[in-house]
């Protein structure tokens, strides 16, 4: 199905079903920019299946323009809820509707997408993306004069970029304990910006 919905182009596939194992992705607005003439940004929700299949759900096409010398539109929470609003109309709504059980929704922390999914889709368990966080985190240090997470390292300065991956990956409390403490043992400001993050989310 393909529909123009101003200011959003929307298109998903014409007919859906699936098996309850499965994750949705929601990528983060990116740039869009064609000629002179149009701006805008676009939002992207893929199905990830529990055999490594990817299926592009919906692609979200939003106009961003200039209104005073600010720019506006693209990347609102109201585009994102629209974006949802819309796909449950399709015939993928009802497998996306609470009656029919648990939902994992794999996204970005910002808060536009974040809002706009919880506004449409309150029953959905969210979890953040790793890859997102470690990249935040290393903005984050490098803005407060802290090292970044490195890969490799020595006895003296052993490497950090694990000690998260291995707290990301912990299967218990404790286990997640243990590796935070060894983050913040070697890299306070990486640590403090994870501890922000409230427990009940995820990271993936």
């Amino acid at each position: 199905i393909s529909s123009y919905l101003p200011p959003c182009h929307l298109l998903v596939p014409s007919s859906w079903s699936s098996p309850r194992s499965v994750l949705l992705r929601i990528s983060s607005y990116r740039p869009l920019c064609y000629r002179l003439w149009y701006h805008g940004k676009t939002m992207i929700i893929e199905a990830r299946f529990g055999n490594g299949t990817i299926v592009l759900l919906a692609v979200g096409i939003f106009a961003s323009w200039k209104q005073d010398g600010t720019w506006i539109g693209g990347e609102t929470a109201e585009n994102t809820a629209f974006m949802w609003r819309q796909l449950n109309t399709t015939s993928v709504g009802k497998w996306l509707s609470k009656d029919s059980g648990k939902l994992t929704v794999i996204t970005v922390r910002g808060t536009a997408i974040l809002k706009g999914l919880l506004d449409t889709m309150p029953h959905v368990d969210v979890v953040f993306c790793a890859f997102h966080i470690i990249a935040n985190i290393n903005k984050h240090c490098k803005a407060n004069g802290a090292p970044v997470l490195h890969k490799t390292g020595s006895r003296t300065n052993p490497a950090t970029e694990p000690m998260f991956w291995a707290a990301q990956a912990a299967r218990t409390v404790r286990e997640f304990e243990t590796n935070m403490k060894q983050l913040k043992a070697h890299n306070k400001v990486a640590f403090e910006y994870l501890n922000a993050i409230p427990m009940s989310w995820n990271w993936s």
